[in-house]
């Protein structure tokens, strides 16, 4: 998906449907947001931010940084379940205080990557272990804000929106990128909190 610079959610997938002769229009009218919305999306950016400038978390990055990072096969991470050991050793103390003082209690779908794309910490366990050639981390850890929608039929411009994931980078000191961090935000969640706002 394409940075979003005008504060609306671009897809690169939307100019393929197009190409292939689906109306601009109907896929809009997918994937427009209410003014509520926005600002439910919006307030969900700000938290994310405010979690990637948490010192906590800008030292789990820097200490990942000064030890190689773990490598571990797509195949082998999506048959691990939850509550193995080794994917609990990434569900930190540390980086869940951190989310619960930017979010609050109960929080989810937050992941914290180093530059290589390697998990370093989360919430709960993303599909993913690396994010390495995903928009969600390409972008930030070049110094750029990510959204994407994710629809509960890919590539079906009648789908509606189950999710829209976000990504933000971790900077350093001197402003560098040492990773990123992505929250996926269920629309249901965001619809609610909209009703709530409004």
């Amino acid at each position: 998906m394409a940075n979003r610079k005008d504060g609306r959610l671009v897809s690169w997938w939307r100019y393929f449907l197009i190409f292939m002769g689906v109306s601009f229009n109907k896929v809009k009218a997918v994937h427009e947001l209410s003014a509520g919305e926005e600002a439910a999306l919006q307030a969900e950016r700000q938290k994310l931010r405010a979690l990637a400038a948490d010192p906590a978390v800008v030292g789990l990055l820097r200490a990942a940084k000064e030890r190689a990072p773990s490598h571990v096969n797509q195949e082998v991470w999506r048959k691990l379940k939850p509550n193995d050991s080794f994917v609990r050793g990434f569900v930190r103390t540390d980086f869940a205080a951190a989310v619960e003082r930017a979010f609050g209690p109960g929080a989810a779908g937050i992941y914290l990557s180093g530059a290589a794309g390697e998990k370093v910490a989360f919430t709960d366990k993303p599909r993913l272990f690396s994010h390495f050639d995903q928009n969600a981390h390409r972008f930030p850890l070049a110094g750029e804000e990510y959204a994407e929608l994710h629809l509960r039929v890919p590539f079906d411009p009648d789908s509606e929106v189950r999710a829209i994931e976000l990504g933000v980078p971790v900077r350093g000191s001197a402003g560098e990128a040492l990773g990123s961090l992505v929250a996926l935000v269920e629309m249901a969640s965001l619809r609610k909190d909209s009703r709530v706002a409004g």
